[in-house]
């Protein structure tokens, strides 16, 4: 017994000495899939994850002024991209990890379900009950205003959270009637309306990430890494409402 015990607390005590932390710097967006991811990351390896949520352009700048992330996963390409040309990160530590999906979402039933019937609804929409993500900042915010110029209502005026997350709490609260969204947020309130933009009205929503330099002999960065592309951790980024890209790019 006592045997046993001993052989126990060494198992124990070589896996404690092989855990290790990652910090993580994640888009709004993708937040709530990023919890989940490292909940099941964290579960099967013993590593920790720390996971910090905000605006792709606020993280990216934490990070150029010297914050100790160890991975970016950022709500586009080119701030990733703009860590790897600045030598932050190496090219092979930048991949897609998901696109992104936009939804124009009400609590309320609103009566819109097509194309024209949106731009109906647009276009009677009370001034400034429309929220969208800042789109000088908010890739989804991007999104939105180029949706808006194809939908041909442009003119509607609206009101900019600072990132999709906010967007998503000013419909939530009711202080305007709807918003462009991340279809990703949905899952967990009443839908009221909504209605999922295709893809054709807007630049792809691509979301890249980079493992930076400083954490490339971070095991559990690495790993974490290795494991979003994963099969488990795509089918997990799938099953949030995200498009996830082809295996291998």
């Amino acid at each position: 017994m006592l045997r046993a015990c001993l052989f126990v607390l060494l198992c124990l005590s070589a896996s404690t000495a092989h855990a290790a932390s990652v910090r993580v710097g994640v888009a709004s967006n993708f937040g709530p899939t990023m919890m989940r991811l490292a909940k099941a990351f964290d579960a099967e390896t013993g590593h920790r994850t720390e996971v910090m949520a905000g605006s792709s352009g606020a993280l990216f700048a934490q990070i150029v002024n010297g914050a100790r992330f160890d991975l970016f996963l950022s709500a586009d390409a080119a701030r990733p991209k703009a860590l790897v040309e600045a030598a932050r990160a190496q090219p092979q530590h930048h991949v897609p990890y998901a696109f992104g999906a936009l939804a124009l979402w009400s609590r309320k039933a609103a009566g819109f379900d097509t194309q024209e019937s949106v731009r109906t609804y647009l276009q009677r929409l009370p001034g400034r009950q429309l929220a969208i993500a800042n789109p000088d900042l908010a890739p989804y915010g991007k999104a939105a205003r180029e949706t808006l110029v194809a939908l041909k209502s442009a003119n509607v005026a609206f009101v900019r959270g600072q990132n999709v997350s906010q967007t998503f709490a000013l419909v939530v609260t009711g202080n305007v009637q709807a918003g462009f969204v991340a279809a990703s947020q949905l899952d967990s309130v009443h839908l009221g309306a909504v209605w999922a933009v295709p893809p054709s009205l807007h630049a792809p929503i691509r979301q890249d990430m980079v493992l930076l330099s400083r954490a490339q002999h971070n095991p559990a960065a690495t790993a974490l890494f290795h494991y979003i592309q994963s099969p488990a951790g795509r089918a997990l980024i799938a099953k949030s409402g995200y498009h996830v890209p082809a295996e291998g790019r």
